[in-house]
Order: structure tokens, then sequence, then C-alpha cells
């Protein structure tokens, strides 16, 4: 797809003579919109228990023991983050950027239409990142769903009478999603 980007995030560091691994850290995106999931995996070196430290704009956030080398988190606020992660005498470091989240209304959309008349449709974004991706998903009376990719400002004609579903789902240049009905 076009203008979307998923790269995964390795930080790689040396590990001295005679050492199992190289440690490896692994993000799930280097840019993400904020209340979005970022996954991490910390693979080369097993452990007992492996330290995570995360910083926001060069603030420590928090720093945490676990048994596992993988988890989540879900950030608030934009900004840069630094995950780093250590087992035994190693560890690894990934950055990622955290965008503004993501918002879509649909205020301008009508509660009814007359049969023939076409709805137009002009939603408000803000946050995220570059340029938009705009999908509208029509579920009509008898259940069956369209799809169509389209440019901000869409309109469509119902093509019988009946009560019909509208979602949009907007997409950024970094893959964050918000929908709105």
């Amino acid at each position: 797809m076009e203008g979307i980007r998923n790269e995964n995030v390795f930080a790689h560091l040396s590990c001295p003579a005679g050492a199992l691994a190289e440690l490896q850290l692994e993000l799930s995106a280097e840019c993400l919109a904020a209340e979005s999931t970022v996954d991490f995996t910390l693979s080369g070196q097993e452990a007992e228990v492996y330290h995570y430290t995360l910083s926001h704009n060069g603030q420590e956030l928090f720093s945490c023991e676990s048994a596992y080398a993988f988890g989540s988190y879900i950030p608030r606020n934009s900004g840069e983050y630094t995950l780093t992660a250590s087992a035994g005498n190693e560890s690894a470091q990934a950055d990622f950027t955290v965008t503004e989240k993501m918002t879509c209304t649909l205020a301008d959309a009508p509660a009814a239409l007359t049969l023939g008349e076409p709805l137009y449709l002009h939603p408000q974004v803000t946050g995220g990142t570059g340029v938009y991706r705009y999908i509208y998903t029509i579920i009509g009376p008898d259940g069956t769903s369209s799809a169509w990719e389209s440019d901000e400002v869409w309109h469509w004609v119902a093509p019988q009478e009946g009560r019909y579903s509208i979602r949009l789902t907007v997409m950024d240049s970094i893959g964050a999603q918000v929908e709105a009905e």
C-alpha cells in the first residue's frame, strides 16, 4: 500500500569475546500515533530476568524487571521515546517517535436521506503523520457491505430504500488509523 510504512527497528550492540550472542531489541514500529501499541522483542541472550527502562524526551518514565523477553507499551503522549533493555551484562536500545493521536469526525452526516439524493461526507481529521487514506464502508439493509478508497470528500447514492450504516477508516502514512461512524 502506497504511503504506508511498517518497518522494524533493530538496535545491535557488540558482545565481548566469548559471549553467547549479540543482544537484539526489535520494535514493531519506529513511528506511531499516540494511544497506539508498540510491541518489542528482545533476543540473542537468554536470561532469568530482563531489565527494561523507557524514557520520553530524555526523562525516564519507568524501569522494571520481567521474566519475559517481549512486551508492549501504549504511549499516551507525543514525543521521542527510548527503550533500553538488558540481559546479563549485555544491553540494547531502540528509539521510536510518537505523533499526536488521530481523531476523525463526520459532523456533516445527515440522519436521513431521500432515495436518489447523494450523501456528501467531509471528514475532519487531526493528528497522525503525513498524507491520509480514506476508506468508506457502507453496510446495507441486508447486511452486505461495500468499501471504497477515496479522497477526503466523498459522495454516495443509496441504491434502494432501507437503513444503511457508514463507517470511515482513516489511515496515515505510518499506518495509524482511526474510525468514525
